[in-house]
């Protein structure tokens, strides 16, 4: 992900800059703008100037599939913009630091292009842009972005499925047909 960030770097003018995972999918209530999500935590970053991580909560037992934040002794609550203390890759549950889970969606300042020039090849001999936030946190701190959105992981099946249904059940004649489809076909 470092190395596909640095890519855009010629794209970019000294300016802050947002990355979005294409394989996660956020699914704001349906009481709410539909990139309510994002544009808080633009916000967030509009009135602190400090880069932000979206974060979602996940259970213990899932954990030790995703990067972590660690808040230090600071509670987190959604639509809140909270000093990280650390990031810690996929911890075991024994070992992690919180139940905040990175999803994919970060607004971050120019500066850290210049971090991950430096950053030397990690996992997988690849450019780890979580390498460059842990530097980035020393040099002028990161927040954690916490959202109550539904949330799909989209990289595999069962995750690209569930997000198509949470999406099809949301229009009204789509329901319709995905409700008639499962009773035809009574698996």
């Amino acid at each position: 992900l470092g190395h596909a960030v640095l890519c855009a770097k010629h794209l970019l003018n000294d300016e802050p800059f947002a990355v979005l995972l294409p394989d996660v999918l956020l699914l704001d209530q349906e009481s709410r703008d539909k990139n309510y999500s994002f544009s808080s935590m633009v916000g967030a970053w509009n009135h602190t100037g400090i880069g932000q991580i979206m974060v979602e909560r996940v259970s213990s037992d899932a954990i030790e599939n995703y990067g972590v934040a660690d808040l230090g002794t600071q509670e987190s609550e959604a639509f809140k913009s909270v000093p990280l203390k650390g990031l810690v890759e996929k911890p075991s549950p024994k070992d992690a630091t919180s139940n905040l889970a990175v999803l994919g969606r970060y607004i971050l300042p120019y500066t850290v292009l210049g971090l991950l020039e430096t950053t030397v090849a990690g996992i997988g001999d690849e450019i780890q842009l979580t390498d460059a936030l842990d530097e980035l946190l020393k040099l002028d701190g990161l927040n954690a972005f916490e959202t109550d959105a539904g949330v799909f992981d989209c990289g595999n099946k069962r995750g690209f499925l569930s997000a198509n249904l949470a999406v099809g059940m949301r229009d009204p004649e789509m329901k319709l047909s995905i409700k008639a489809l499962i009773q035809k076909n009574a698996w």
